[in-house]
């Protein structure tokens, strides 16, 4: 069940993405990464280069029209296996999916072949799901994973998408989630 938040979809549960190899976890920045709304982007970090004369050059940006990535990874290999718009998680009719935004060697979900050559898709995810970006000797492998949220977790959300869209008032906002705010420790 998905919560009303103005702008994007907040999750009633919880998503993360867990890297399966040391180049992963490298990329990544750590083991897991939570998700905490939809949709999420994931894509290669803009590299920098020293050219030949010493100056630094950098990739040029994306698109002003492009959506940034909430997660950016570093590709720094000789041959790039992530793009810099690679894939989005976003919820489907029947539960969250995986779209390959077009990448050049495009991603690889249970293992099947999404995207690729500048050609996007759409692929069901559940909960388990192995993510490889790029082709199959890629070493950027993820694992999807759902996790349910505590009893406080659900209420302080759906107290949240209520203030949100000016249901609750802030000091009875203020006066439910003082409660739950020192119950889960925030």
């Amino acid at each position: 069940m998905f919560f009303f938040d103005k702008n994007r979809h907040t999750l009633d549960h919880t998503m993360y993405l867990q890297a399966l190899t040391p180049e992963m976890a490298e990329a990544l920045g750590g083991d897991i990464h939570e998700i905490n709304h939809l949709p999420f982007r994931v894509g290669r970090r803009p590299r920098a280069r020293l050219t030949p004369l010493g100056m630094l050059f950098l990739e040029r940006h994306l698109k002003s029209g492009d959506q940034p990535n909430q997660l950016e990874l570093a590709d720094e290999g000789p041959r790039l296996h992530i793009s810099r718009r690679h894939f989005r998680i976003l919820q489907g009719a029947k539960g969250p999916e995986l779209e390959d935004l077009g990448s050049a060697c495009g991603t690889i979900v249970d293992n099947t072949r999404v995207g690729g050559h500048g050609r996007g898709g759409r692929v069901p995810l559940r909960h388990g799901s192995v993510i490889i970006l790029g082709r199959s000797a890629s070493p950027f492998i993820l694992r999807f994973m759902l996790a349910e949220p505590s009893i406080d977790e659900r209420a302080m959300r759906q107290l949240d998408d209520l203030h949100a869209v000016g249901v609750l008032g802030e000091d009875t906002y203020e006066s439910k989630v003082a409660p739950l705010r020192h119950r889960l420790g925030r």
